[in-house]
């Protein structure tokens, strides 16, 4: 038996957390960053949400926004992939 919250998150799609506040949205309301390639220091935007890759997803809160500036949990996450050290 599916659990009523499963049920929910099949009919509206995929389900993503913010990694900054940690709620759960539909994959559609949040913005995508992949991990950079070739020695990058920054995160890529990934606005078709098709990018292969390691992602991570903001929700489009303000505060959410302004503390992703500051966010290096991605480096530790990425290290491995591409060229990131």
């Amino acid at each position: 038996m599916i659990p009523a919250d499963d049920k929910t998150a099949c009919a509206q799609g995929p389900i993503r957390m913010c990694v900054i506040c940690r709620q759960r949205f539909s994959k559609e309301e949040l913005y995508r960053f992949t991990c950079p390639v070739h020695g990058e220091l920054t995160l890529t935007a990934d606005s078709t949400g098709k990018t292969p890759g390691r992602g991570f997803y903001l929700c489009r809160d303000a505060a959410c926004r302004n503390k992703f500036e500051r966010f290096k949990g991605w480096q530790k996450k990425c290290k491995g992939v591409g060229h990131v050290h």
